[in-house]
């Protein structure tokens, strides 16, 4: 495929810079379909900042040693220093990141950037050398958004006014067969993944983090019998839980796309829920589902892998008793067992204030593939896969722009939707109210 941009023609030559274009770009456009690369172009991340966290993630290594020193001006003098490392593997996607910064900060405009990021992208898929890539088909830029677009339509929203009239749209093409529920990222590159997922040690632990929570803290946890009322409140308090915040409000999402990062572009995500997805936190399946923290990895793993024999059935065992707790007569049947690999849209008791006020909901995610199967293996997200499709069968990517934040917020405020209204407690209330004070 011939480019546009003489600099592309020389990063293809890297193995470095195209391994790490697959792993920062392309297993997120195998995931979720698209993938903000502002952080690449706008060098929003100082090089102290990206060599702290390279330290952090992967220890000293040979990219983090080469961030100790300057950046390149060209990048003829950028691939060579990393062609330099010899046969290195990339990592991780923090140096994937780490790698694409170094190769791309000497590139200006960012928009040629964004172009030839684009280029190497197509031309790794285009290759067909890489079957695991092949349902990403043609990429587009919109912005600073990488996108598959055969599959999305994106929107850069400028206004509170654009952003309604968007989803006016876009809704009349649901027709109201099923829930709609919203998500607001205040950087378009966030994922959508429960806390607890985000980090390998968190989920290795989760067992420990539960249990540690509720012996330190009993008299917060006393009045709540359930295991989804209690990480619900443990959510709420900041612990890594497999729970993702939701709601069935627009403009909270919109609220939280716009409040923070400004630098950043923000994103809006609107989700159709099918009613078999939807559930109480009085539900069987979800006491299951809530549950499974309390089972330990080994036994979660034991159980996602389904391998036939003793483990898997005192696995099973256990979870049974710990569900009977709660749900006494509860039997893991075939079904039950389907459904603990599966996410649900939890609609749970307001035990406190601030769910209440932002029209809160939750996914709860059981032993998904996405979380439990081969890392190393990208698979397409299935909660991603709940974006709602316009009338056109394209699903919606909503970009909040990072210059018209400030304005949207202001605009929100006029309509009754910021800090004090959505975080209730008597310091929130009071911290709007000092900031609004000219």
């Amino acid at each position: 495929m011939k480019s546009n941009h003489p600099e592309t023609e020389l990063m293809k030559k890297s193995p470095l810079i195209m391994d790490a274009v697959i792993i920062y770009c392309c297993t997120r456009l195998v995931r979720d379909g698209y993938r903000d690369i502002g952080s690449v172009l706008h060098n929003v991340y100082s090089k102290s900042e990206i060599s702290a966290h390279l330290k952090r993630e992967s220890g000293e290594t040979a990219v983090s040693v080469l961030y100790g020193n300057a950046y390149c001006s060209s990048v003829e003098d950028a691939v060579q220093a990393l062609d330099m490392l010899g046969q290195y593997k990339v990592q991780n996607k923090y140096e994937a990141f780490a790698i694409l910064q170094y190769a791309f900060n000497p590139v200006r405009p960012h928009a040629k950037a964004g172009e030839i990021l684009m280029e190497l992208v197509n031309d790794i898929v285009g290759s067909r050398r890489h079957p695991e890539l092949s349902s990403i088909g043609h990429v587009s830029l919109k912005g600073d958004v990488m996108y598959c677009d055969e599959e999305f339509e994106v929107e850069m929203i400028d206004t509170v006014a654009h952003f309604t009239d968007v989803l006016t749209r876009v809704l009349e093409s649901d027709a109201g067969r099923n829930h709609i529920f919203y998500r607001g990222h205040s950087e378009a590159s966030f994922e959508m993944v429960p806390t607890l997922f985000r980090e390998e040690r968190w989920k290795r632990n989760e067992a420990n983090m539960y249990c540690e929570l509720l012996n330190t803290c009993p008299e917060d946890f006393a009045a709540l019998p359930s295991h989804i009322d209690r990480l619900t409140e443990m959510q709420h308090y900041g612990l890594p839980t497999r729970l993702l915040d939701i709601t069935s409000n627009p403009l909270t999402a919109l609220y939280f796309a716009s409040n923070t990062n400004p630098k950043r572009n923000g994103e809006v995500i609107m989700l159709s829920v099918e009613g078999r997805k939807l559930k109480y936190a009085q539900s069987r399946t979800i006491a299951m589902v809530a549950s499974l923290p309390l089972m330990g990895y080994d036994n979660q793993m034991t159980m996602y892998s389904e391998n036939n024999g003793d483990d898997y059935d005192n696995a099973i065992q256990a979870l049974m008793e710990e569900v009977n707790t709660e749900r006494p007569g509860f039997v893991i049947n075939n079904q039950m067992e389907k459904n603990m690999k599966e996410y649900y849209v939890v609609m749970p008791n307001r035990i406190n204030r601030r769910v209440d006020r932002q029209e809160g909901a939750f996914i709860i995610c059981g032993l998904m593939e996405d979380f439990y199967g081969n890392e190393r293996k990208p698979v397409r997200s299935a909660i991603s896969d709940m974006r709602i499709k316009d009338s056109r069968g394209k699903k919606v990517l909503l970009m909040i722009q990072a210059s018209k934040k400030k304005e949207i917020m202001l605009s929100l405020d006029k309509l009754g939707i910021n800090k004090s209204t959505l975080f209730p407690e008597i310091d929130d209330v009071a911290d709007d109210i000092k900031n609004k004070v000219r």
